[in-house]
This record gives C-alpha cells, structure tokens and sequence, in this order.
C-alpha cells in the first residue's frame, strides 16, 4: 500500500526492513531492475528490466519475494 508523499520503492522498503514484511518487493529498485534485466537477457550486463518483469520473476517466491529480491542483491 501506497504512503502518501512516498513512493512506492521507500513504502516497499519501509514495509520490508522496518515492519518485516519479507513480501515487500521493491519492483522499481534500479539494482533490481538491473539485476533482472541481466538474469533475462541471458547475461547482458546492459539489459534493464520493467517493474513488471520484476514483479513476475518474484511472483513464485510469494510471501517471501522481498527477501527473495534482497538477497538477489546482496553481495
């Protein structure tokens, strides 16, 4: 859900790290956006996905796809 004033990446990540809900996906984070469009590219280190990829990627990790996405990013 939406904050008024907030967009939805900082309301995702509010929701994730600060009320631990690991169903949180923050789709327009641009490391994600990245990342995604890099894994469906087959390895194109310039390729860029959409929110949409984002959210269909995640789609199977159902309640945990935050935590899925975090640690996709983690280092």
């Amino acid at each position: 859900r939406e904050i008024p004033g907030l967009g939805g990446w900082r309301g995702a990540m509010l929701a994730q790290r600060g009320r631990g809900r690991e169903e949180a996906l923050p789709d327009g984070d641009v490391g994600l956006l990245g990342a995604v469009g890099q894994l469906l590219s087959g390895g194109e280190p310039r390729g860029y996905a959409t929110e949409q990829e984002v959210r269909e990627l995640f789609a199977a990790y159902g309640p945990w796809a935050g935590l899925a996405a975090t640690h996709m990013l983690s280092p």
